[in-house]
């Protein structure tokens, strides 16, 4: 029963797809997932350029994190998401790659650890420090903290990357995110001595029929020419 309620849902999903693209007329509607911690200056060009070249899609942005990227997708609710991960996925999701991502350290320009070319993780004993809730590698981070023996003034906890990089320039704080989402132009970036990478990938449902434009927009990015 509960395959075939699942087949169901998903026969309703698509329906629903369907009578909406229908209402839009001369737009097709797809629901992209992008995960919080991925940021626009590196993707958002790219999907401007998916839009030149197909106007009659409308693109929906839906911000979410790993697991409920994974619920949204489940449920048919989003067509496809780009995520960044580090670790093994679900077995029902498939996944394309699109470009690696290095870990940095963010900090206000006039910081004291802005002078050095790379930082350690031993560097921020006592700096104060914004922690990032929904960080890939939150729980790396603050092992490799406790293995140094150093302790880090955190002055604020979020969930939100835009509360994050404003206490960041404003408090004179640090943090540790991905490369490619800092958004202002008051902070600098320091690479990370001890490296920690992910991978952005577009995930969707492993044997589940796609509209072709979601098929498209897959090739489209898988195809794209990324920055070095």
């Amino acid at each position: 029963m509960r395959d075939h309620l699942a087949r169901v849902d998903e026969t309703r999903e698509i329906a629903q797809l369907a009578a909406r693209a229908m209402l839009a007329a001369d737009h097709i509607e797809v629901n992209l997932g992008i995960m919080c911690s991925i940021g626009p200056a590196r993707l958002g060009q790219t999907l401007v350029a998916f839009r030149q070249a197909h106007p009659s899609v409308r693109l929906i942005l839906h911000d979410v994190w790993a697991e409920r990227g994974y619920q949204l997708l489940s449920a048919g609710r989003l067509d496809c998401a780009i995520m960044g991960r580090h670790q093994a996925m679900p077995h029902q999701f498939e996944s394309v790659g699109l470009y690696s991502e290095p870990m940095v350290v963010a900090m206000p320009s006039n910081h004291d650890l802005a002078n050095k070319e790379e930082v350690k993780i031993k560097n921020l004993d006592n700096v104060a420090y914004v922690d990032r809730f929904q960080c890939e590698f939150r729980e790396e981070i603050f092992t490799m903290i406790a293995e140094n023996g150093i302790s880090v003034n955190v002055i604020l906890r979020s969930e939100s990357e835009d509360w994050i990089q404003s206490i960041v320039q404003s408090d004179n704080g640090v943090t540790i995110l991905a490369q490619y989402s800092i958004v202002s132009p008051n902070i600098v970036v320091r690479p990370l001595a001890e490296p920690l990478h992910r991978q952005v990938e577009l995930v969707h449902m492993r044997d589940r029929p796609h509209h072709p434009v979601v098929v498209e927009l897959g090739a489209f990015l898988a195809d794209y020419r990324w920055p070095d």
